[in-house]
This record gives C-alpha cells, structure tokens and sequence, in this order.
C-alpha cells in the first residue's frame, strides 16, 4: 500500500507497505494488530527496508458527551450521503477510484470537503451550493484508476 501521510513527508528510503492488519475484540474493547513490512525498489525489484510489529490496545469508554458530534450529524448528514453518493458515481463509472494526492497534505481535496461541512454545519453555506462544490472537487480530483496487468 502507499505511505501514511506521516512518513511521505519525511521522504525515506522506502516508498511502500506490505502490511497485514487485524482487529480482535476483547471483553473491553479491542486489539489493532500491526505486522508491517517497509520496502523499496532496488534494482527493479521489492526489498524489505525495515520489519515492524505494532500493537494498539483500545478501551471501551461512555463517559463522552457527544452532543456536539450528534448536532453536527444532524446539520451534515444529507450533505455526507450526497457526498457518498457522488463516490459512488465515480467509482462505477470510472471502475474504481483513483485520487490525487500530496504527501504533506494527503488528497488534494478531503480538507476541502471536510471544510464545506464546516460551512454547512455552521450555516455559512447552503447545503445544495456545498453539494455542488463536493460533485465538482470530487469529480475534477478523481482519474481513472491505473490499469494493472494481468498474471499470465
């Protein structure tokens, strides 16, 4: 897979990931294993740079006050599914969805959609004008998925 945002700004040696994840519930909550291979091509071929094994522990908590999260989905939601929705065109049209994106900053356009729902949420843009600026960023970022060649 491709880097994490959080080493492509460092540039490294390695430009990609083998990597096997695994999410196993526990009577509290749960565990994120991490088995991870870092790599890079030498000679045109894959070699390993460094061998990682990662282990996140996660617990179980009710004590949030989510009331601000729950006023923001009530403000966003039909925004979100139109967003959704404009995914889904692309991907169907398109076979597949292929994205822009920079190493510092990821896609070229998720600050974007996530400010836009900022706007709605804060009533300083209108939902069908947000939905339109969403269509239009999500359809000029989007390309046509590389073509990868088949196994003979």
């Amino acid at each position: 897979r491709p880097l994490a945002r959080r080493d492509a700004i460092r540039n490294p040696v390695y430009d990609r990931y083998y990597s096997i994840n695994r999410h196993q519930p526990t009577p509290t909550g749960w565990i994120h294993w991490q088995d991870n291979i870092k790599m890079a091509e030498d000679a045109g071929k894959l070699r390993p740079i460094v061998q990682e094994y990662v282990l996140n522990t996660y617990t179980k908590f009710d004590g949030y006050n989510v009331k601000a999260a729950d006023d923001y989905w009530a403000n966003t939601k039909a925004y979100w599914a139109a967003v959704r929705s404009v995914w889904d065109e692309v991907a169907a049209k398109r076979g597949g969805i292929h994205v822009t994106e920079k190493a510092e900053t990821g896609t070229v356009i998720s600050g974007r959609l996530l400010e836009i729902a900022g706007e709605v949420n804060g009533g300083k843009l209108k939902e069908a004008a947000a939905i339109a600026e969403a269509r239009k960023l999500i359809t000029d970022a989007t390309v046509q998925p590389p073509q990868v060649a088949s196994a003979r």
